[in-house]
């Protein structure tokens, strides 16, 4: 196929009719070296224009006239018409503190914002911000939402607890190795959808206990300040006891919780099982079950104690 050489110079662009040409636009090809542009596109007029060059590590840059910011390192730049809020593609670019929508820098990073100081808008990330995938929408508040290098979802926080964070790390929701469903939350702790469906079986086992103020606690089976209490099964062999409950570790002779102490049993003859049904918290928040024991028949006998209930929340 045979070449055609152009030489430096100016093609207008003309429209011919009745009432003669004019001029539409015009072409610039292979412009004088010094003023960088290798192919100007040009308006009628001449006056405003955009130029297209590739520089010397072949990088091609797309500049319209009249624009003040100019990104120099980009591999593809399209700037807006003339003005530095205005937006603009930039793919491997530097950037100010302007509006910008860009694909750029470094290792990966995808952006849409309004302007940088404002922090809104999205941000996808993987390198310098470890992989964060960040999304901006408050002006002037920070993020409001991300996905992190572990795949897990924040929603106002920047360190998800679970699969999706909510506020705060400890309040996320999330999937065990069982694949049951994670419910936790900063305050109440971590519930499965099993164990809101259903009460949580608790229990404590003690042996041996001698007459006075009693401090049960098991943070295997029992560990909580709340619950229902169902049945407390005493064995004895005092053929003549008395048993309270209370709510807090001051004791029989304080008896200051803000529920006073309750007598659960009276005159009781060797072994009982003593229902109850009544919700129980330990004010003392130490996840134990107060107790005082009167042991009237004596001499050192001694119980032993079963309790059984539900955790409350």
């Amino acid at each position: 196929m045979p070449t055609m050489r152009i030489p430096y110079g100016v093609l207008d662009g003309r429209y011919v009719n009745s009432a003669g040409d004019a001029m539409t636009g015009q072409l610039t090809i292979s412009r004088e070296p010094s003023l960088g542009t290798q192919l100007r596109l040009s308006n009628v007029t001449g006056n405003r224009y955009t130029d297209f060059q590739t520089d010397g590590n072949g990088d091609l840059n797309i500049t319209p006239s009249g624009n003040d910011i100019k990104l120099p390192n980009s591999l593809l730049t399209i700037n807006g018409p003339h003005r530095s809020n205005y937006g603009h593609l930039c793919i491997n670019g530097t950037t100010g503190n302007h509006s910008y929508q860009t694909v750029y820098y470094n290792n990966v990073f995808m952006g849409w914002y309004g302007l940088v100081s404002n922090n809104f808008g999205l941000c996808m990330y993987n390198g310098g911000s470890g992989g964060n995938l960040i999304f901006y929408s408050k002006p002037n508040q920070g993020e409001s939402a991300r996905f992190d290098i572990n795949g897990r979802f924040g929603i106002g926080t920047t360190n998800p607890g679970g699969l999706i964070g909510l506020s705060n790390p400890n309040t996320y929701l999330d999937v065990d190795s069982s694949g049951n469903l994670i419910f936790a939350d900063a305050n109440t702790g971590v519930r499965t959808l099993k164990s809101l469906g259903c009460p949580t079986y608790i229990s404590i086992k003690a042996i041996s206990l001698s007459e006075g103020d009693i401090h049960l606690s098991d943070d295997v089976t029992w560990g909580v300040s709340k619950a229902l209490i169902k049945v407390i099964r005493v064995l004895t062999t005092s053929i003549d006891w008395d048993l309270y409950i209370l709510q807090n570790g001051n004791g029989h002779e304080a008896n200051d919780a803000n529920v006073p102490e309750m007598q659960i049993m009276e005159s009781g003859n060797g072994n009982a099982n003593i229902y109850l049904d009544i919700p129980y918290e330990d004010e003392d928040g130490s996840n134990e079950v107060h107790l005082y024991f009167v042991d009237k028949s004596g001499p050192n006998n001694t119980i032993d104690m079963y309790i059984i209930g539900y955790e409350l929340v």
